[in-house]
């Protein structure tokens, strides 16, 4: 009876908020089965095609700031144009890079389509966050934050497997056995592109906005930092907080190939188990959140991830290989609850630039941490690139330790 009344409180809660909630749910998770199914192959396709693991680095860093910076573009744009188109060309973006990695028969072609592709990827995922935080009132939105991640997460928790078994019938790690995954990225992306212009509704408060602003670019981030709490201190912290992820995105499956000698099979494997461990502790995180406080929960998910990094570097065999990637989701739990935390300490109205700032700082971490990440790799060792992700998130706690607790915000 308490398991079916909770199930019908989530089943209600999912329901509550507007329809571009559940809608851009769907274009999100079909997103992220597209997205996972070829970024976990990303840094070994490239070394295929005849990259060095630092330049590895560099290439995925250029595509994430230029994506940044469209990213800040584009926040800006939110209350003329509203997320709907942003959604739609940036889906045509993503195809567009995904094709140009199809066709990529040499590095140059390769770069040209990873630097297309991360930064369409980058510039609209900054700006998903305006659906949760226009359409979710305070007291729920770090449970609806963790609901829409949770279930958008389970077509993203079987693409590395499935991209796994591509790879082995197409004839293993090599630039041919994984070519086929960025067909299948174009011809997904293209769909998806379409189903957001057919069904995507734009949220009602950035409606309101649309017709009422007339407030000029600069006029607007005056305002944003004049009204928002200590926003300097937290893009402080969040570039802490995110440049592990960002490295580690990178080199966890050079990593595991190429010093635990892992197979296709286990390098999916670990970025299933990943998003295993983000589907089980989603929901329940997100409570913990909204009931006792997001700093809270974010400084023991930080923890947790740090373990999990020196578990997998110093992992004996391939199986602990796939039990760190479990405990590795700790980290899209920490960055989905301070999501909920920046969205707290901003006004509603200026949510785009906000976000739009967010995804700069984010651009330039995208570059500046693979390639930090990729000159440890090359010149003291590939230890040293974990090393490295393990001190940026001891770093952060300090910071996050002076942040106001938002959540007392949310129930005043």
């Amino acid at each position: 009876m308490n398991l079916y009344k909770e199930l019908s409180k989530w089943v209600h809660f999912f329901f509550e908020p507007e329809k571009p909630y559940q809608i851009n749910l769907i274009r999100a998770a079909s997103q992220n089965f597209l997205l996972w199914l070829v970024l976990p192959m990303q840094s070994i396709y490239l070394r295929s095609l005849g990259a060095s693991g630092s330049q590895v680095g560099w290439i995925t860093g250029l595509g994430g700031l230029i994506g940044g910076i469209l990213c800040f573009f584009l926040g800006t744009l939110v209350h003329k144009l509203g997320v709907k188109k942003i959604f739609m060309w940036g889906s045509l973006g993503i195809a567009v890079g995904g094709l140009l990695l199809a066709i990529a028969h040499s590095l140059l072609v390769a770069i040209s389509g990873v630097v297309i592709f991360l930064s369409f990827r980058y510039g609209i995922a900054g700006l998903c966050r305006t659906i949760c935080g226009t359409c979710l009132e305070d007291d729920i939105r770090a449970r609806g934050m963790q609901l829409c991640d949770t279930l958008s997460a389970v077509p993203r928790l079987v693409a590395p497997s499935v991209s796994g078994v591509i790879v082995f019938l197409f004839g293993g790690l090599v630039a041919s056995g994984i070519r086929p995954l960025y067909y299948i990225e174009f011809a997904g992306f293209c769909l998806i592109a379409f189903l957001v212009w057919r069904l995507f509704i734009e949220p009602r408060k950035i409606k309101e906005e649309i017709k009422k602003d007339g407030a000029g670019f600069r006029e607007r981030f005056h305002q944003l930092f004049k009204q928002g709490n200590r926003l300097k201190s937290w893009i402080l912290f969040r570039s802490l907080a995110y440049m592990p992820w960002y490295a580690a995105l990178v080199y966890v499956p050079l990593f595991a190939k190429e010093v635990k000698h892992a197979g296709s099979f286990t390098v999916g494997g670990i970025q299933t188990a990943m998003w295993v461990g983000t589907l089980l502790f989603a929901l329940p995180m997100g409570s913990l959140a909204d009931r006792h406080g997001r700093k809270r929960v974010t400084f023991v998910m930080i923890l947790i991830y740090i373990l999990s990094i020196l578990l997998f570097i110093f992992s004996p065999n391939r199986l602990v290989l796939v039990i760190s990637g479990f405990f590795q989701g700790s980290v899209m739990l920490s960055m989905v609850t301070q999501s909920a935390m920046g969205i707290e300490l901003i006004p509603i109205p200026f949510i785009g630039e906000w976000l739009g700032t967010m995804g700069l700082v984010k651009g330039v971490l995208a570059l500046l941490s693979p390639a930090i990440a990729g000159l440890l790799w090359g010149t003291f060792g590939p230890f040293y690139t974990f090393y490295f992700v393990i001190a940026s998130s001891i770093i952060a706690l300090p910071l996050l330790a002076i942040m106001p607790e938002t959540l007392v915000k949310a129930e005043e």
